[in-house]
């Protein structure tokens, strides 16, 4: 029998074999490496975009690794600059890594080994410096997580920091966070006239917030916990923030606070209700809410200069007749927020100062005289109140 023909059949299963891996695994590589040239130029287009807006975005480098079972992108040196419409806020990192499963290609995860350098957004008035101060967020975890649909109309992101350390905001002392959970989704957008319907959720979490005395804050140095839950009502248009916000406020946009909790010794508070913007855009709301220690903070306020004595006094003999005790303790109080002050009932607790939403933002103060002995809640630096 002639051995050729013996072999040849031999040789047919190992060819359809060897065929049966590599051609699938050359479909794949050049898949991995399809999605490679995709995702930088993806990048490029978001950087482009931004900038047409009046963003800054530089990198030094965009690489790609992981094959076969990962996708990864590291990009070193991002920088991201607001225009001076926007706060001129900035954010900077050494290295910006992202993952990503070949075959989850909906889901992204971005971690910041290193610092994250963050210039607040600052709107100062004419004549002002601009003087916003650089945070330094140092952490263990620095995670963030974006899963989206297809068409980009539906999505959710959610962020994650342990051991966190933000320095900068005081000179020569640092903010520490032992946890902060945030996440938030996305809908499809109604109709712009459509002010019931909800397209943004909104969570977040944090505990042990250590906060250092040069803040000068009226409470105890840390925070428990604090945390909320809210739904954003009424389309909020992309663009620039300031018209985005007055055409939601025409449209009758509203916030539903499902969940606000705050355990900030001595104050321990618990509310729901509803937020808005008024004409100036500040904000305004009605809220219900449990506090417990509330005569402790009233009485840390007043020693602070940010409540009036008299108006301490005052708002601690009309709650007691106003209040209702709840079954688990404590007083349940209805707070107002108008015209930039905080009401407990018909008790002015406090005067809020102004929230700038640009440069071009000059909110008016109408019939509301400045109370002149009362220390304001914001510090000089703050970007966004004055």
């Amino acid at each position: 029998m002639d051995r050729d023909n013996v072999a040849a059949p031999r040789l047919r299963p190992l060819g359809i074999l060897l065929l049966a891996v590599f051609v699938p695994l050359g479909l794949y590589s050049a898949s991995w490496l399809y999605m490679a040239t995709t995702v930088r130029a993806e990048i490029g287009r978001w950087a482009d975009t931004q900038r047409a807006r009046g963003y800054q975005v530089t990198y030094e480098a965009i690489n790609l690794s992981g094959f076969p079972l990962r996708f990864e992108v590291n990009i070193t040196k991002p920088i991201l600059q607001a225009p001076e419409a926007a706060g001129s806020w900035r954010w900077s990192t050494a290295i910006l890594s992202g993952q990503m499963n070949p075959f989850v290609r909906n889901k992204f995860i971005l971690t910041t080994p290193g610092p994250q350098e963050i210039r607040l957004p600052s709107f100062p008035k004419s004549g002002e410096s601009t003087n916003a101060p650089i945070a330094t967020i140092t952490a263990v975890t620095a995670t963030a997580t974006i899963k989206r649909r297809s068409n980009g109309t539906q999505g959710q992101a959610s962020l994650i920091l342990d051991a966190a350390d933000i320095s900068g905001l005081v000179s020569g002392s640092a903010v520490h966070v032992e946890r902060l959970d945030a996440a938030a989704q996305w809908f499809p957008a109604p109709h712009p006239s459509d002010h019931t319907t909800r397209t943004l959720t909104l969570s977040a979490s944090s505990h042990g917030i250590d906060l250092p005395p040069a803040l000068g804050l009226p409470f105890g140095p840390r925070i428990e916990t604090i945390a909320l839950d809210a739904d954003v009502n009424g389309t909020l248009a992309d663009g620039e923030l300031l018209p985005s916000l007055e055409n939601w406020r025409e449209n009758g946009g509203t916030v539903e606070l499902h969940t606000l909790t705050l355990q900030w010794p001595p104050l321990q508070l618990s509310a729901n209700g509803t937020l808005a913007l008024d004409d100036q855009l500040q904000p305004m709301g009605a809220f219900s809410t449990n506090l417990q220690g509330f005569s402790d903070a009233l009485d840390a306020l007043s020693r602070d200069g940010i409540v009036r004595p008299r108006d301490s006094s005052m708002a601690k003999a009309m709650l007691g007749t106003l209040a209702k005790a709840p079954a688990g303790g404590g007083v349940r109080v209805p707070l107002t927020l108008q015209n930039r002050a905080l009401f407990a009932g018909p008790v002015k607790l406090l005067q809020l100062p102004d929230v700038r939403w640009s440069n071009t933002h000059q909110p008016r103060m109408e019939n509301q005289p400045e109370d002149k002995d009362v220390r304001g809640l914001g510090p000089s630096h703050s970007p966004l109140i004055r």
